[in-house]
Order: C-alpha cells, then structure tokens, then sequence
C-alpha cells in the first residue's frame, strides 16, 4: 500500500491523497488551492498522475479545498465513480457550479480588460507564467521565454466552466452513512439535480464498489499484459 500526499502540504488548501495498492487507485479528495496568488496557481499545475488511471474518488465534504479540482480531474481525463454521502453530493452540486461560474466570470472580465490593456495585461501574463513554472519546479525564466502563445492564452481561461462541471457532476454517487446508495447527480439540460434515487442494486454500497472497481482491474490486467509494470506517482509540493 502507498499513499501519496498531492496537496495540503505546507499550506492548508488543495487536500488530495492518492491510495495505491495491487488491488485498485483510489484518489480522496480533489480539492482547490486557495489563499494567495502563489496558491492559488499551483491549481494549474498538472496532475502527479493520469487521471484516467484512477479508479475511484471519495469524497470527504463538499468544501471547496476539498472538491474543486474535480471538474478539472473530469475534464482531463477521469470517468471513474465519485463517492460521497448524499449530503456531500447536494452541497457539492451548489459549491462547484458556483465556483465554475465565478471562474467563467473571472475569465471574461479578464479578457476585457486585455482589449483594453494589452500591454498591462500581457506583463499580466508573464508574470503569472513564472509563477506556474516555479509552482511546477521549473525555471521560470526559461519557462516564459518558451512558453507557446496557446500556454499564455490558456492561462486567461477559466480553470473549467459549468459545462465541464455539469459532466464531472454526472459521476457522483451518494452513498448512505450506512453504505446503502441514496442517488445518482443526474445530468440534465437545465443543470444537474443530486436528489433520492431509486434503491436499486446497480449501484453498490462504498466499500462493495471499492471492491468491484479494484476486481475489474485485476481482470483488465490479466486480459491485457499480467507483468505490465505501472507507472509510478511522484507527490507534488
């Protein structure tokens, strides 16, 4: 078993664990960096690992330095189920579209004021350029001199929007104190809506889902190539 420490270190924003065993990934926790601007960039570090190679996410509690980074996690690459208690998935429905709609918010703003600004707003972009190189442990000097139009330009638009977040909602599972499922975020036109779900056993209490994801992979495994090595996961300040 490993566990990796990903955020929440040296600060006290951006929880996010990864539990590693033979049997399974399981991240806990996707949250948000938050605090000064120095924090607050390491958001767009990219993962320490592949997200389509986790297998599950639990959820602790539906704050934002706990969970904002899902729609992000989604967005790059993970389809894998969310579980959380049914309160957690309601709450967390209200704090990620409001956060992905701040965000889009932010961006328009922004790319306002570089219309107006232009070069106020690309000093603006350098700077923030160094930033996320040093947050990624790169050279910030050179990171900007080869930083690409398309890596600035990203860095004006928001970190997802509510259509991504409506997608990574659609994954959550609410799971009872108990383990007995409660219902699904179902995705919809109109946003997405986490209430009671029918009792049925297509989705399985926590710990019997854990389970099942971990068998599926040990199955995977064996159909495709049993000594594959697994690539490893290093933990990112």
């Amino acid at each position: 078993m490993r566990l990796h420490f990903l955020g929440a270190t040296r600060t006290v924003t951006g929880s996010q664990f990864l539990l590693e065993t033979d049997r399974a990934r399981v991240l806990i926790d996707c949250g948000m960096f938050q605090g000064s601007p120095h924090d607050v960039i390491r958001n767009r570090v990219p993962f320490a690992y592949q997200p389509s190679a986790i297998d599950a996410l639990l959820l602790t509690h539906a704050h934002l330095d706990h969970c904002g980074l899902i729609p992000h996690l989604a967005a790059s690459g993970f389809r894998k189920p969310i579980y959380g208690t049914r309160g957690t998935v309601d709450l967390t429905r209200l704090v990620l579209l409001d956060s992905a709609k701040l965000q889009e918010e932010a961006a328009r703003s922004h790319q306002r004021f570089a219309a107006r600004h232009a070069d106020r707003a690309a000093a603006e972009d350098e700077a923030t350029m160094a930033e996320l190189a040093a947050a990624a442990k790169e050279d910030p000097a050179v990171a900007v001199r080869e930083a690409a139009p398309a890596a600035i330009t990203e860095l004006r638009a928001p970190l997802y929007t509510v259509a991504d977040t409506n997608a990574a909602l659609a994954l959550f599972r609410g799971v009872e104190y108990a383990g007995r499922p409660t219902g699904i975020a179902r995705s919809s036109s109109a946003g997405i809506s986490a209430g009671p779900g029918p009792r049925s056993s297509a989705t399985p209490p926590l710990s019997r889902a854990l389970t099942t994801c971990s068998s599926n992979r040990r199955t995977a495994g064996r159909r495709t190539s049993p000594k594959r090595k697994r690539s490893g996961c290093s933990a990112r300040p």
